[in-house]
């Protein structure tokens, strides 16, 4: 069986609050990113996934420094693949924009 996995930003907003509930009753994995700060309460313990945290164990294991991390990694290694390809005559399309 493939294991899910979901990706919701803002998902201490009402509807990410929701979608990430039904997610996990639905047995995906979910990793949610918030804004580092905001004017508005964003505590996930008053929040409606705190309902999951509690029927489901739910907690955050990302924060958005940590995608961004793993995304400009990810970006330089394709990058470096690249110039490895045209070093040896190859020709890339432009698909990064």
């Amino acid at each position: 069986m493939i294991n899910k996995v979901a990706l919701i930003t803002g998902v201490t907003g009402q509807d990410g609050a929701y979608l990430s509930e039904l997610l996990l009753e639905k047995g995906y994995t979910v990793h949610g990113i918030k804004r580092r700060s905001s004017l508005f309460n964003t505590d996930p313990t008053k929040a409606k996934q705190s309902k999951a945290k509690q029927k489901l164990g739910w907690t955050p294991k990302h924060t958005l420094d940590m995608l961004i991390a793993d995304m400009a990694l990810a970006d330089l290694r394709l990058f470096q693949k690249d110039k490895l390809l045209q070093s040896e005559g190859f020709s890339i399309l432009n698909y990064y924009e």
